[in-house]
């Protein structure tokens, strides 16, 4: 038994409990690893999420910017000019054009939650959850081909 002495605090004068609550806090164990991981797992794919969002809007809006900036535009704009292949929104982007400007935030605000699935592949093989990779593999695969499958007659 230790001889230590505890005086009371003002705060523990006014709420004798409160001495109590933390000592127990203080004789609490530690978080284990598995749940700091997870937490730090978490915490990144939540950023990703924001970033992915963030930068997709702001891509977004720079295209209306450019739509509202160039005279004539909107009563210009159809279907026809909005890019159809991968040659055509690249040549769009080098151009400035509006809609394919656009097109790079939707495509960034697509590609998000499929890389939060693939982060969530590399975090589940780290915690060695070899289930849960398989599992996630399967939905990552899953997204990619619905993906390519609904293009449609583009």
């Amino acid at each position: 038994m230790s001889s230590h002495h505890h005086e009371p605090s003002a705060e523990e004068a006014k709420n004798p409990e409160a001495g109590s609550v933390a000592a127990s806090l203080e004789s609490a164990p530690p978080p284990s690893a598995h749940f700091n991981a997870s937490t730090r797992t978490n915490d990144m794919i939540s950023w990703l999420l924001q970033i992915g969002v963030i930068v997709s809007s702001i891509i977004i809006i720079i295209g209306l910017l450019l739509t509202l900036l160039q005279p004539g535009t909107l009563a210009n704009q159809s279907l026809t000019n909005f890019p159809h292949t991968l040659d055509q929104f690249f040549a769009g982007l080098l151009k400035l054009q509006p809609l394919a400007v656009i097109m790079l935030g939707l495509a960034i605000l697509i590609a998000t939650p499929m890389l939060r699935v693939a982060f969530s592949i590399l975090a589940f093989y780290l915690e060695r959850d070899y289930r849960y990779v398989i599992i996630t593999c399967i939905v990552l695969a899953l997204l990619i081909l619905g993906m390519l499958l609904g293009k449609g007659g583009a």
